[in-house]
C-alpha cells in the first residue's frame, strides 16, 4: 500500500513539473519570421547629396523598421576608404529621409589633435529589415535585410537606386 502511494505521489509530482515546463515555453512569444520589403528605393540629392530618402514596401506584421547606413571615409585624401561606420536608425514607417550631416564622423587627427577632424562619408550604402519586437525581451530577431542599394559613391548622389523592385 505504501509504495503504490508512493508511486502515485512520484507520478503527480512528474505530471506536475512537466506541466510547469510546457506552460513556461508556451508563454515565450513566437520569434519573429518576417520577410524582407520586396522593394526599396534610396535615393539622394544628385548635386548637393545633402540628404538621402529610403523608401520601402511594407511588410505584413512588422510593426517597425530597421534602417541601416554603411559609409565610407577617406580620412587621408587618397581617394580609397579607409574606414567604414555603420548607422542605424529605427522607423515605423516609409520613407526615411537622412541628413549627410547625421553620417559624419570626428576622430582624432594630427591636423587638430585637441579636437579631431570631422569627414563626411563618400560612400554610402543602405538596406532595411522588417521587425515585430516581442513584448518581452526574448533575443534578437534574425529577419533578413534587403540587398545593399548605393545612394552615395565617390561624394556624388546616385539620385536614386533599387533593390528587388519590378520596375
Amino acid at each position: 500500500m505504501k509504495s503504490t502511494i508512493r508511486s502515485m505521489g512520484y507520478a503527480v509530482i512528474a505530471v506536475a513539473a512537466f506541466g510547469v515546463a510546457a506552460s513556461a515555453s508556451a508563454a515565450k512569444p513566437v520569434k519573429s519570421n518576417l520577410l524582407a520589403p520586396t522593394c526599396l528605393v534610396a535615393a539622394a540629392d544628385a548635386e548637393a547629396a545633402t540628404s538621402f530618402l529610403a523608401t520601402w514596401t511594407s511588410v505584413d506584421g512588422a510593426n517597425k523598421y530597421s534602417v541601416e547606413y554603411v559609409a565610407s571615409y577617406d580620412t587621408d585624401g587618397d581617394t580609397f576608404a579607409d574606414l567604414t561606420q555603420d548607422f542605424d536608425f529605427g522607423s515605423v514607417e516609409s520613407p526615411l529621409s537622412t541628413l549627410l550631416a547625421d553620417l559624419n564622423i570626428t576622430i582624432a587627427c594630427e591636423a587638430d589633435p585637441e579636437n579631431g577632424c570631422t569627414y563626411s562619408p563618400t560612400d554610402v550604402s543602405v538596406h532595411v529589415k522588417a521587425l515585430n519586437p516581442p513584448t518581452r525581451k526574448w533575443g534578437a530577431q534574425d529577419n533578413p535585410f534587403t540587398d545593399f542599394v548605393t545612394v552615395l559613391s565617390g561624394g556624388i548622389g546616385t539620385g536614386g537606386a533599387t533593390s528587388g523592385c519590378a520596375i
